[in-house]
Parts: structure tokens; C-alpha cells; sequence
């Protein structure tokens, strides 16, 4: 087994690439729909993480409460 460093794959890679297949794929529909995916995986993402906040937030505050002394 060896440790030597693999080349990154050229997607990986830090260069966009950046020309004229670029900017036609930035205005392809496959893009735009691309766009809308990610942009209701991020909705999601938010709406989940709301949601699980506050039902952390109802739990530890009825932890404290119960902890301090009160009854439910």
C-alpha cells in the first residue's frame, strides 16, 4: 500500500472551465433545473433544521423545568 499522493480528478480540480462550453452550460435548462434542485434541497434543509431546533428548544426547556423543581 502506498502513501503517495493520487492526482486529483479533473472535476475535483481547482480550475472552473471557464469558456465558451461554460457559459453555454450556465444557460442550458439542465443548469436551471439544476438550480431549482439545489435550491429546494436548501428549503428543505431549512425548514428540517426549524423544526428540530424547536423541538430541542420545548425539550430542554421542559428538562430545566422539570430539573428546577416543576410538575408537568
Amino acid at each position: 500500500m502506498s502513501n503517495a499522493i493520487r492526482p486529483v480528478p479533473r472535476l475535483l480540480g481547482p480550475r472552473l472551465p471557464i469558456g465558451p462550453r461554460w457559459l453555454r452550460f450556465c444557460r442550458s435548462q439542465f443548469a436551471e433545473h439544476l438550480r431549482a434542485s439545489v435550491q429546494g434541497v436548501r428549503t428543505s434543509l431549512v425548514l428540517i433544521s426549524g423544526v428540530v431546533t424547536f423541538y430541542v428548544g420545548i425539550n430542554v426547556t421542559a428538562g430545566l423545568y422539570l430539573a428546577l423543581g416543576g410538575t408537568l
